[in-house]
């Protein structure tokens, strides 16, 4: 049962019904809704109270789990918590499994319940890894799904060669950011620049075809150039003059902020599918100074599909927006956040801040011995829409069967709070409730990340 990064599955919502009878009102009452009273909208002719809800029925919870979901090499469970932390079940599950769960006393439980999914593999010489993952405020009746991450590379083809590229009359000695890519993805940035010229090296593949080549030049400018078809003796000499700019540059709004960042933009061909390494790398500048080379995003109008990623690395904060789709219209880089932990232990966990967030995780983790001689990682996430945790414990059962995972060895780690993009019932349903597959390249998501100091 390996559990993947970011597998996470989604909700289904059961509707809640608004009528339940009462006791008829008396007969002045009576006359009273007849004759138009002021709260006839709140009772119907009948007498009946039409705002209450019906008792919750039916199972509070339902499982399932793909036939490719990959238990196989672990133990896993999940455990559900009502929204004050009571302990409603446990179970193991394996691939294919379906599980519901029903109490006798469906009406008693919390309109919110807490699930964690609970993972245990090992790997290498007997190295033991723990994964616990947390998602409080999930509604009562939900159906999760869980599946496989899928992982999407594109074929390359077979190796045919190694090419040489010279890029002559580049200003400067030296440039800011430098990549070869096609669509199937980048192959590489490496060269160096000797009177004026650039020289790199690249492998080329049967299904390589159309090459790009983008460089951020010393004086900050971002240029680009296609290669339809390489020569044939694969040795090609090109003029930086005949390099032209992009259609469009969003700047980047990081007002007086200093610190670093790294920005990357992959485009892609119409019906071509995501994938972790694929796409034309229009952009790509890594672990550089805002105040030397001001981040610029940058997009051609021949591609509407982008993967964009922008990180900014800051003394008590990072930032990161990524989108999966269209363009970025514009970044502002959030100023003047505050963020502080009030209590960091997992029970009573939480935090005050300035910035409004969608959803947050938090972490902990801990490792003890050597790879290979006693290892042992844990590691537990807690995803929530609010500051503070649900205080839950694990049962008595995980802990008796995994007697060397010491939960106060646990140490707090980050927070990271989402600001943008899905709310955290639209991320809910994404990872878990919908039928649509999982991608590594992950979801659209704006955040800012605190790192214990």
């Amino acid at each position: 049962m390996i559990l993947m990064r970011f597998t996470f599955l989604l909700l289904l919502f059961f509707a809640f019904g608004c009528s339940s009878d009462s006791e008829s009102p008396p007969e002045d009452m009576t006359e009273q809704v007849e004759n138009n009273d002021p709260n006839e909208d709140a009772m119907n002719p009948d007498g009946e109270d039409e705002t209450s809800e019906e008792s919750f029925t039916g199972p509070h919870f339902t499982l399932n789990v793909a036939a490719d979901y990959n238990t196989i090499n672990s133990d896993d469970w999940v455990v559900i918590h009502d929204s004050e932390g009571n302990l409603l079940n446990i179970e193991p599950f394996e691939d294919s499994d379906s599980l519901t769960f029903e109490s006798e006393t469906p009406e008693e439980i919390t309109e919110e319940i807490t699930i964690t999914v609970f993972k245990f593999n090992t790997f290498g010489s007997g190295n033991r890894n723990y994964r616990i993952n947390t998602y409080a405020q999930v509604l009562r009746g939900n159906v999760w799904n869980l599946k496989p991450l899928v992982e999407f590379n594109s074929d390359r083809g077979m190796l045919v060669t190694n090419a040489n590229l010279t890029i002559e009359n580049v200003p400067g000695s030296g440039f800011f950011g430098f990549t070869v890519s096609t669509k199937n993805g980048g192959l590489g940035g490496g060269g160096g620049i000797i009177n004026g010229n650039l020289q790199a090296d690249f492998n080329l593949w049967s299904n390589d075809n159309r090459h790009l080549i983008s460089l951020v030049d010393v004086n900050k400018n971002r240029r680009h150039i296609f290669i339809e078809n390489f020569p044939n003796n694969v040795i090609l000499t090109i003029d930086y003059n005949d390099f032209t700019d992009f259609d469009e540059k969003v700047v980047v709004d990081s007002g007086s902020l200093t610190g670093r960042y790294t920005v990357s933009i992959q485009a892609f061909e119409e019906n071509q599918t995501f994938g972790v390494n694929e796409g034309f790398a229009l952009n790509l500048v890594q672990n550089q100074q805002l105040d030397i080379v001001p981040p610029e995003l940058v997009y051609l109008n021949e591609f509407n599909d982008y993967i964009t990623s922008f990180e900014a690395f800051f003394d008590t904060y990072d930032y990161e927006i990524r989108k999966v789709g269209g363009k970025i219209q514009n970044i502002s880089v959030p100023q003047n956040v505050t963020f502080s932990v009030g209590n960091e232990d997992i029970p009573d966990f939480n935090f005050n801040t300035n910035q409004q967030f969608n959803w947050r995780e938090s972490y902990w983790s801990y490792s003890t011995g050597q790879f290979n001689a006693g290892l042992i990682i844990a590691s537990w996430t807690m995803n929530s829409s609010n500051a503070n945790n649900i205080p839950i414990d694990l049962p008595a059962i995980l802990l008796q069967n995994y007697p060397d995972l010491n939960l106060e060895s646990l140490e707090y780690e980050y927070t990271k709070l989402q600001i943008g993009f899905d709310t955290y019932p639209e991320r809910l349903d994404k990872m878990f409730i919908s039928s649509e597959p999982i991608f590594w390249v992950g979801f659209s998501e704006e955040s800012l990340q605190f790192n214990n100091q």
